[in-house]
Formats: structure tokens, sequence, C-alpha cells
């Protein structure tokens, strides 16, 4: 099987660039575990420096007493009933995101493109039934 035999696509040809290969040593990791800015650390997507903070975040929340918990509690609630509801929208846009990108490729390279994709997936399931 040679699935997109025939396609012409273009290949880069060079490899990544700008990726960090930098060492690892133990001071620069833990250095990176916590982040400076809770923001920051969201807006670069570092996942570990935001599971770091939610643990102590979490942790500290658990020794607080009386209302300042409860308040912050409702609060956090609250918010993630928005960030569901906002999940709910994107669901319900997805299916039209999937069309225009399959309406793009098509456009592109043509119909050989969804003919080859279906060989893909084929391929796919043929190999997990093999398996």
């Amino acid at each position: 099987f040679q699935p997109g035999v025939g396609l012409g696509l273009n290949t880069p040809t060079s490899g990544a660039s700008g990726l960090n290969t930098a060492s690892f040593n133990l001071s620069g990791f833990l250095s990176h575990v916590f982040p400076r800015s809770i923001v920051e650390a969201m807006g670069n997507n570092e996942v570990l420096q935001i599971v770091v903070f939610s643990l102590f975040f979490g942790a500290g929340l658990a020794f607080v007493k009386g209302q300042g918990k409860s308040s912050i509690l409702s609060v956090l609630e609250e918010l993630t009933q928005v960030m569901f509801r906002i999940t709910e929208y994107v669901m319900w846009v997805a299916p039209l995101a999937v069309f225009a990108a399959i309406a793009a490729t098509i456009s592109l390279y043509g119909l050989g493109m969804l003919v080859s994709f279906g060989k893909l997936i084929a391929q796919f399931y043929l190999g997990l039934a093999l398996l």
C-alpha cells in the first residue's frame, strides 16, 4: 500500500527550524516548573506550569476557612459553566469547520485528494482489523 502516491504534494526540503535543543539539567527544569505568572504560562501553553499552579492553588484553597472559600468556589463554578457553554458552541461549529477544510482541500488539490484520503482511512481500518 502506498497512500498519497501520485498526488504531487510539495514536501519541505529542510527539517524543523527554531527547535530548542538545549541539554537537560535539573536546575533549568525546576526553574521551568514554577511559573513566573499564571497568565504568561496560559498564554504560552505551558501545561506543566499550569498544572503545578493548579495544584498549589487547590492546596491553598483547601486551607481557606469561612466565606472566602465559598465565594472563590462559586466564582470558579461560574467560570466552569462559561467554559462548558463555549465548548458547546465550538462543538456545534466544528462540523462546519471540517466541511470548510475539506472543501478548501478539494478546491486546491482536486477530488484525487479525497480518493487518497479514503484509501488511507481504509488501510488504517484494515490494519486495525488485522490486529
